[in-house]
């Protein structure tokens, strides 16, 4: 596989990250915060900005073969690695969302059993972050 090959199968990468993301937030039981609906935001503009720029550096590697296509696209994967760095935190963030749901619930209905598994997983969760 060229390095104009590798650049546009990363840009079609972006691509369907992106929509995977649309996917899931259009979603019938998806609900998220504002701040997660702003992260989530940026993460996918990231996403499009960096498509844009694989696809320039694949072309920049069709037409030219250049040294500067490499280090733009070596830094698009940099930035696409920041960008699943924030995904794992975002979904890190929507397993603790879930467990203080639970939690409550279990709080709610007097399930002590739940409450303190709920609590020590709320705990667990929370040093993760």
């Amino acid at each position: 596989m060229s390095l104009a090959d590798t650049s546009l199968a990363l840009a079609n990468a972006c691509d369907h990250l992106s929509e995977w993301i649309t996917g899931l937030r259009n979603g019938a039981n998806w609900q998220e915060t504002d701040d997660q609906g702003a992260k989530l935001d940026q993460v996918q503009s990231s996403l499009g900005d960096e498509a844009d720029a694989l696809r320039t550096a694949g072309v920049s590697a069709l037409l030219e073969g250049s040294t500067a296509a490499l280090n733009q696209i070596n830094s698009a994967v940099t930035q696409i690695q920041t960008l699943n760095q924030q995904i794992a935190q975002f979904n890190q963030i929507v397993s603790l969302v879930t467990t203080v749901v639970a939690l409550a619930g279990n709080a709610a209905s007097g399930n002590l059993s739940g409450i303190v598994n709920g609590a020590v997983s709320v705990i667990s969760q929370i040093q993760k972050l």
